[in-house]
């Protein structure tokens, strides 16, 4: 984001003075900041919230299925990132009730 305020500042040409362009890079840092934190908004209403939302009444089945797709998921950014693997092999999933009864979704 700095690196764009410096370009939209050397946009204004060689005459304009220090000031005018001081006063230009400050102002386009506002607006580049205020337009991050409205798409930031955007995104997190968009679709944190509504995922929220839906995990309240997600049934336990869906919720066990998308747990095991996250570790999947995750195994696989470590692979194709070439950090350190935390995450792999078979994975057992299993479902704590709300009246905490405990059983296995999945199990190798």
């Amino acid at each position: 984001m700095e690196d764009l305020a410096i370009e939209l500042a050397s946009m204004l040409g060689s005459d304009a003075d220090s000031k005018s362009r001081n006063k230009f890079l400050k102002a386009a840092k506002q607006i580049l900041a205020d337009k991050q934190g409205q798409i930031g908004a955007f995104l997190s209403e968009r679709y944190t919230e509504q995922f929220k939302k839906n995990l309240e009444f997600m049934p336990l089945e869906d919720m066990s299925q998308l747990v095991e797709m996250m570790v999947k998921l995750t195994a696989y950014h470590s692979r194709i990132y070439d950090s350190h693997e935390t995450v792999g092999g078979p994975i057992d999933v299993a479902v704590i009730s709300r009246d905490k009864v405990f059983s296995w979704a999945k199990k190798k």
